[in-house]
């Protein structure tokens, strides 16, 4: 049997992080949530497959170039509009394709190594 994904969730708020767990489907095993750069970044000792970024987050675009540094084995997930090229799949909101989104993300960053 697969374990199921580990994801991270950064959002700006508490209510936007469950909105994006929600969202997460059934299979996403949410392993930390982070309402800040700062806090998202004393959290990658959680293991994750997946970290979840919503680009409404004060320096998420920053906390992007960080997360390739720090958790370079993690696929990112960017919510919302614009995402970074360092994204490796992204979903204009939150929303049920969040949860395709997350396989998508896993698959390219698998690929990518």
């Amino acid at each position: 049997m697969c374990r199921a994904v580990w994801v991270m969730i950064v959002g700006p708020t508490t209510d936007a992080n469950k909105a994006l767990r929600r969202a997460a489907g059934p299979d996403a095993q949410v392993v930390a949530m982070a309402t800040s750069a700062e806090e998202a970044l004393s959290l990658l000792s959680s293991p994750s497959d997946v970290i979840v970024v919503d680009g409404t987050l004060d320096g998420a675009r920053d906390l992007i170039s960080s997360l390739q540094e720090k958790a370079a084995t993690a696929a990112i997930v960017w919510v919302g509009d614009d995402p970074p090229e360092q994204a490796h799949a992204s979903v204009p909101e939150p929303s049920d394709a969040l949860e395709g989104a997350i396989t998508r993300g896993l698959l390219a960053a698998r690929a990518a190594k």
